[in-house]
């Protein structure tokens, strides 16, 4: 979870979830194309879905997919956000056989975030 704005962890099981803000977009670039940065670490990628969903209004690209993270076997749920110039990377993932158990909770998270305008530097 290096690199989280906000993550939180199962305390028992393999499994986690956390939402990364990675810098400014210098320019508008296509949902697609920064999902693509989300996904580059992770090796023998099988995406199961892949479609365009709005959260609290903003355009947003959810993919569901397998792979391998570390050595390790997993399943992962994203949506990706770009709102103000700003890039939300929501991400959950856990061990397949937990994968599907914790699934709902998580995109009801999602589900009630409200996104406020940026705060610009202090």
């Amino acid at each position: 979870m290096d690199g989280a704005d906000i993550a939180m962890q199962h305390r028992e099981k393999p499994i986690a979830f956390a939402i990364f803000s990675p810098s400014r977009l210098k320019e508008s670039l296509p949902l697609d194309v920064l999902s693509l940065n989300l996904l580059l670490e992770i090796k023998d990628k099988k995406v199961l879905q892949k479609d365009y969903v709005t959260l609290d209004g903003q355009p947003a690209i959810h993919t569901v997919l397998e792979g391998r993270v570390g050595g390790e076997r997993v399943g992962i749920e994203s949506y990706v956000v770009a709102r103000a110039g700003l890039v939300y990377d929501i991400v959950y993932w856990a061990r397949p056989v937990y994968f599907q158990e914790f699934r709902k909770d998580f995109q009801e998270v999602v589900k009630s975030f409200s996104f406020t305008e940026p705060v610009v530097g202090k």
